[in-house]
């Protein structure tokens, strides 16, 4: 019973640990690198990767931190959580919501059945292998990666417990890192190009491309002689394999960037007369009001119909105008606008809506001050 309480009092000091991080305004780096600390003291691992995620596609976002994972494993790394059928897809255990798993465990202790494992772990010298997401309130804002040396245990259950228990802080620090404010300077105005061959190495860009491309912050992936941030690798690898048939989130994300602008990227393919993939363009440039609607709506925890009252008065509709549309009375459009003052923390009609438009060059935002219990 001695060791029970002191598992219970070494998970209630990490998760506190960890809700102090997100109280302090760092950015998803800072804080990823701050969880990974303090998870190292208590887990144990020999290489990690984190990153937060877009929440409406699941692709790897702002915020990525790779530790001790050699630079050639990257780009195959990526090529399997998005083009491989796999163990612990992420998009699986957010789904499954059953908290953080190791692949000796899902594989019932055959981590050989596992590509991954197999061609990329093991040939890099790892074995043991722990994932989590950090989902909240049916939303996935971050994906952790933890890797032991070959031959080493296997993460155990105290291990998963402690990582279990700060799954929902972090992801609400994450989350609350898109309710920035304002900052001065001019957004850029014209999108930039990327244009990469059929097996995803860089052929050219446009101007504006580059200057995108040096504001993210994801680390860099290398790939056949090129290298790309993280947040545009997964975006043109995602849309090679919805071009070779795998089903999956669509080939967009919402990142922000070093100098606190928010980008949307997006990627399709071309094909050849024999109907391979000939290229692929990777499109990237300040994100729209509407796009940045789903992550306000996110991060404040909306409901539909205040997530459909919001949609209408960004368009500048009227009260009347919004009931209409909505087929409601303005009386019940008057209160679900005063529950979202209260939601978003803002005092007028005006003030909301502006709230959408600082989100494209928002910088930082104070974490939620709130503890988890």
């Amino acid at each position: 019973m001695v060791g029970r309480r002191a598992s219970f009092a070494a998970v209630d000091r990490c998760r506190h640990e960890v809700n102090e991080l997100c109280r302090g305004g760092l950015d998803p780096a800072e804080l990823l690198r701050g969880v990974l600390d303090r998870l190292r003291q208590r887990v144990g691992f020999d290489a990690a990767f984190a990153s937060a995620t877009d929440p409406t596609t699941m692709l790897f976002a702002q915020g990525g931190v790779v530790e001790n994972l050699p630079p050639t494993m990257c780009a195959p790394w990526l090529e399997n959580e998005f083009t491989v059928e796999d163990f612990n897809k992420y998009a699986d255990l957010h789904r499954a919501g059953s908290g953080p798993t190791t692949l000796y465990r899902s594989t019932h202790e055959r981590p050989a059945r596992s590509v991954r494992h197999r061609e990329l772990n093991t040939a890099h010298g790892f074995g043991p292998e722990l994932r989590a997401t950090f989902s909240v309130d049916g939303e996935c804002w971050g994906a952790l990666n933890l890797l032991r040396d070959l031959g080493a245990a296997d993460f155990d259950a105290d291990d998963l417990a402690l990582v279990g228990a700060v799954q929902a802080v972090v992801a609400r620090g994450l989350r609350h890192f898109v309710l920035g404010v304002d900052v001065d300077g001019e957004p850029y105005v014209d999108p930039g190009v990327v244009l990469l061959d059929g097996d995803g190495a860089v052929v050219s860009m446009t101007e504006h491309a580059a200057t995108y491309l040096a504001e993210l912050s994801h680390p860099g992936v290398e790939h056949h002689g090129t290298e790309l941030p993280g947040e545009a690798y997964v975006v043109g690898s995602r849309a090679r394999a919805r071009a070779g048939g795998l089903p999956g989130a669509a080939p967009v994300v919402r990142t922000r960037a070093r100098n606190g602008q928010w980008l949307t990227l997006r990627a399709d393919c071309s094909r050849d007369a024999a109907g391979e993939v000939a290229t692929t363009a990777i499109v990237i440039e300040p994100s729209r009001t509407s796009e940045m609607l789903p992550l306000l709506v996110a991060a404040h925890e909306l409901s539909p119909r205040e997530e459909a009252v919001l949609a209408e008065l960004a368009t500048g509709a009227s009260t009347a105008e919004a009931a209409r549309a909505l087929g409601i009375s303005p009386h019940t459009v008057r209160d679900h606008v005063k529950s979202l003052h209260e939601k978003v923390g803002v005092r007028s009609r005006t003030e909301l809506v502006s709230r959408l438009y600082r989100l494209r060059s928002a910088p930082a935002a104070t974490c939620e001050r709130s503890t988890s219990h």
